[in-house]
């Protein structure tokens, strides 16, 4: 359209870029913090090339300011102080515009010759709730899986009950096929905010340790070397394989959001190998590397051998509550609670994992409403746990902390 309308007078147009890629903020030995982005060039559209770009800077719970320009994909900020969380997230410029921001990462120094971890972003999925298509019945199964929406979603009414595709339409009361509930009609309903680090690393930070932060795509292209962290706590939310509208495009183009991408994998299982500590939770951790068996078993080795879990089933509770296996893992009595409802503060996880340890290992966190199994941990081999539903779904400042503390002292043997 842009080309066509130019067409009369022959303006030189500029499309403003694609967001960056590939990012990271890494806590430097000086005590200051490097930031690494990688700029897109749109095979598309040959003028969307950024000319710089522009780093918004965010002091603990504040808001972002008005951005610093650069030329280049790097930027430094000196002597960061203890004890305070800086974000940051970056877009791309030139004279067509500004593109979408990136992820927000964050980063503290904790304290002098404090341990370090790095929060690894893997949870960037936006989509619509899951389909079903068959002989008279089609529609939206909400209940099945949500979907992600970007950041908030203002026009979600409610979930649908009529899939019968002949069903008629008589009247706005009566629409017939695609009829929806209309309690969500006045409702925000929290999606995907892209902004997690900062809330792992608040609950890193009260456990002791500094944090630096990155994209799973840097990690996945050897852009990061995890080997100089303690601990790798890797948040993958409500990331899972999801098809695409048109599902050739799948072929085409490779399937999107899945949890553990084959590179991903590798770098896990040798910084695992080599006595890396390793955290990971999120909604599909267990049955997206179970999807493609039996025709490709590599995800569930890699469950069993790095992971040292086994999936049990998805849809494993509704209720939200979770309590402590044992007092060895977490000695808080009251059940803990993720956000299992649809609201405008937390996305929603309406369908956790239950997992089970392979041998050697233990169940840390149960369901309270049947328990399943919510979180395992194994310090045979390699140290690990993993939850069956995202950490930064807990809803309050509290559980988290305490949960963090818990896994940390787990990891450490304590």
């Amino acid at each position: 359209m842009l080309r066509f309308l130019s067409l009369p007078d022959n303006p030189q147009y500029v499309v403003q870029p694609l967001p960056v890629s590939h990012c990271s903020a890494e806590l430097t030995n000086s005590g200051d913090v490097l930031l690494r982005w990688s700029g897109e060039n749109d095979p598309l559209e040959p003028t969307a090339r950024p000319d710089g770009y522009i780093v918004y800077t965010r002091n603990d719970d504040g808001g972002f300011d008005n951005g610093i320009r650069v030329a280049s994909p790097t930027f430094m900020l000196h002597d960061l102080p203890f004890g305070r969380i800086l974000s940051f997230k970056v877009t791309a410029v030139n004279n067509g515009g500004e593109s979408f921001p990136s992820e927000i990462l964050s980063v503290c120094r904790a304290a002098p010759h404090a341990p370090s971890a790095l929060v690894v972003n893997g949870f960037h999925r936006v989509a619509g709730p899951a389909t079903v298509e068959a002989a008279g019945f089609s529609g939206f199964l909400n209940s099945q899986d949500a979907g992600v929406p970007d950041h908030l979603d203002y026009n979600f009414t409610g979930s649908q009950y009529d899939f019968d595709p002949k069903s008629p339409f008589r009247s706005n009361d009566s629409p017939g096929h695609g009829a929806s509930q209309a309690d969500d009609e006045t409702r925000i309903i929290a999606g995907n905010s892209f902004d997690y680090p900062s809330i792992h690393g608040a609950s890193l930070r009260a456990a002791g340790f500094s944090f630096s932060s990155c994209s799973a795509e840097a990690v996945q292209d050897s852009m990061i070397d995890l080997h100089a962290y303690t601990l790798v706590d890797l948040i993958l939310g409500k990331q899972k394989i999801t098809p695409r509208v048109r599902p050739a495009l799948d072929s085409l183009y490779g399937v999107r959001f899945e949890t553990f991408p084959t590179r991903l994998r590798e770098q896990l299982a040798t910084y695992s190998g080599k006595g890396g500590w390793l955290f990971v939770s999120g909604s599909y951790v267990g049955s997206d590397l179970y999807s493609t068996a039996p025709r490709d078993s590599s995800g569930v080795r890699f469950a069993r051998e790095v992971l040292k879990c086994t999936w049990v089933t998805g849809h494993a509770a509704v209720t939200g509550g979770v309590k402590a296996a044992g007092p060895p893992f977490l000695s808080i009595t009251t059940p803990l609670r993720y956000a299992a409802q649809l609201n405008d503060k937390q996305y929603a996880v309406e369908s956790p994992d239950a997992l089970a340890p392979v041998k050697g290992g233990s169940t840390l966190l149960r369901y309270a409403e049947n328990l399943f199994g919510a979180a395992v941990g194994s310090r045979e081999g390699s140290r690990v746990v993993v939850m069956g539903f995202p950490f930064e779904s807990l809803v309050t400042q509290e559980s988290r902390n305490g949960v963090m503390r818990a896994v940390v002292n787990f990891l450490r043997g304590e």
